[in-house]
């Protein structure tokens, strides 16, 4: 597709596309990048909004500064479309050219969705143009995330039940959403919580749960959370999800800058995801401490960051600024370090949840296998508050496979199912007692209580006890000195024992 600056081309030629500035009097501090583009295949025509740019001279230039009518062939040009709205026009007006169309027009959304990309590609990320055209706006920062891999935002219907099958007992587990307790939405009445020995088939569960619901009739969309990419819940091969890793950490400035963006934005949505990184600024010990670091003498603390207010166009410069910040890490006093495995998968969690919020907004189905494998017990507890919170007031679902009992402590009794293993089949139970608060003595007895465990494991753990029970070690620890060898149920009981909660 040959592309035009201005006007038609004079010769004929059946697939073109003509790039148009516009006369507007929105401020871009300048750079007047807005253009309207008018792709034309086969007779079929399409108008499109969006930003331009090209590389001249060791700096970016718009059509402002460029009048001829010209084939840009040899030009590095770039386009953003201005919002995810015109990426649905285009893929429903060429849906099997989308691809071909943005690579011609060498769409920002696109590129960087691609493993290689063009030379100038990041340093067009941190030039102003960009930061200060481009993405000012709400709508085209969204559209440069979620515009080419974006997906549907219509909301779909709020279901009143979640229904899984374990396929050891070819059984169906029904869980109701009860839709009447708005007075009481500080209650976690929308998280689904599996829990069982190993072999007993949570996680089996877990993938019908999400073959089940992968079509998106129910959800608008399925986003599943484990701590590899090579779960055993989550099969690559299951069409229409997310699979997210949780110790991987590769968008996290990002939506990061686009949190920060929301304080100019109006979306309630958007402004609630940002005041739940606030709360837990306040709340949680570490992220108290969290910076976002380029280098020793290079970096902003969190709580500065979210709470930086000198006007739009220097929070703008400020977002610029961090692009090239590229990790986290811990300051206390004049040191920095890095993350605890356990911190780490927080903040992946954390950041991940609230970009999925962004792009889908509402009635997403969140699917968690065992979340407390890297998180200390007292991280647990803010994990079930955050699910809660997202859950109840974004109409969303959320199922969690597990072995932790403090997950069970932190939700009610009809949203948990046991799974039973006997000598001759897998059963379910439903705890028989209010779960939410109670005993973990209690917890633990009736929900691995009943089973013999092996004599082995107990000795086992009983020497770690003989071993470890004047060390005061932290949960983190001990899943670095064990955590090759134990389960994390295993872990949960010696940490548990240790700091004398059961006996």
């Amino acid at each position: 597709m040959d592309i035009f600056l201005h006007e038609r081309p004079k010769i004929h030629t059946s697939e073109y596309c003509v790039i148009k500035s516009i006369n507007s009097s929105w401020n871009d501090f300048g750079f007047k990048s807005k253009v309207q583009l008018e792709i034309n295949i086969l007779n079929q025509s399409l108008v499109l909004q969006a930003y331009y740019t090209f590389y001249s001279n060791q700096r970016y230039h718009t059509l402002a500064s460029s009048k001829e009518n010209t084939s840009l062939q040899e030009t590095q040009y770039y386009i953003l479309l201005a919002s995810i709205n015109e990426y649905k026009k285009l893929a429903k007006t060429f849906p099997s050219r989308f691809d071909e169309i943005l690579k011609d027009l060498n769409d920002i959304s696109f590129l960087r969705m691609q493993r290689k990309q063009p030379r100038q590609f990041h340093s067009l990320l941190q030039s102003e143009i960009f930061n200060k055209s481009f993405i000012r706006e709400n709508d085209s920062f969204q559209a440069y995330l979620y515009g080419y891999k974006g997906t549907d935002l219509d909301l779909t219907t709020d279901i009143t039940k979640i229904i899984a099958e374990n396929p050891l007992m070819k059984k169906e587990i029904i869980f109701e959403i009860n839709k009447n307790n708005s007075d009481f939405n500080f209650l976690p009445y929308r998280h689904f919580v599996l829990i069982g020995r190993n072999g007993t088939g949570k996680s089996q569960t877990l993938r019908k749960l999400t073959q089940k619901y992968s079509n998106r009739n129910d959800f608008s969309a399925v986003i599943c959370f484990s701590q590899s990419d090579k779960s055993n819940s989550f099969s690559k091969r299951i069409k229409n999800i997310r699979h997210i890793n949780l110790t991987k950490s590769k968008k996290n400035i990002e939506i990061l800058q686009l949190m920060i963006r929301m304080k100019y934005g109006s979306a309630s949505y958007e402004s609630s995801n940002l005041e739940i990184l606030v709360d837990l600024v306040k709340n949680v010990s570490f992220i108290e401490n969290l910076v976002i670091y380029k280098d020793k003498s290079t970096y902003i603390s969190l709580n500065e960051l979210i709470n930086f207010n000198s006007g739009e166009q220097k929070t703008l410069e400020k977002i610029q600024e961090i692009i090239t910040y590229n990790q986290f890490k811990i300051k206390k006093e004049s040191n920095f370090y890095e993350l605890s495995s356990g911190e780490n998968f927080f903040i992946n969690l954390i950041f991940n949840l609230i970009d999925n919020v962004n792009q889908y907004k509402s009635n997403i189905l969140f699917i968690f296998d065992e979340p407390e494998s890297f998180l200390h017990p007292n991280f647990i507890s803010i994990f079930s508050e955050i699910i809660c919170y997202f859950t109840n007031r974004l109409y969303c679902t959320a199922v969690t496979a597990t072995h932790s009992i403090y997950l069970v402590k932190n939700s009610i009794q009809q949203n948990i199912a046991i799974f039973r293993k006997n000598k001759t089949s897998i059963e379910i139970e439903r705890p028989s007692f209010n779960t939410f608060g109670a005993n973990l003595n209690s917890l633990s007895h009736f929900i691995f209580g009943f089973e013999s465990p092996l004599e082995h494991e107990d000795r086992v753990i009983r020497q770690i006890l003989e071993l470890e029970s004047e060390k005061n070690l932290s949960f983190e620890e001990l899943i670095n000195k064990y955590g090759k060898f134990l389960s994390s149920e295993t872990l949960d009981r010696v940490y548990t024992r240790l700091s004398n909660e059961f006996f």
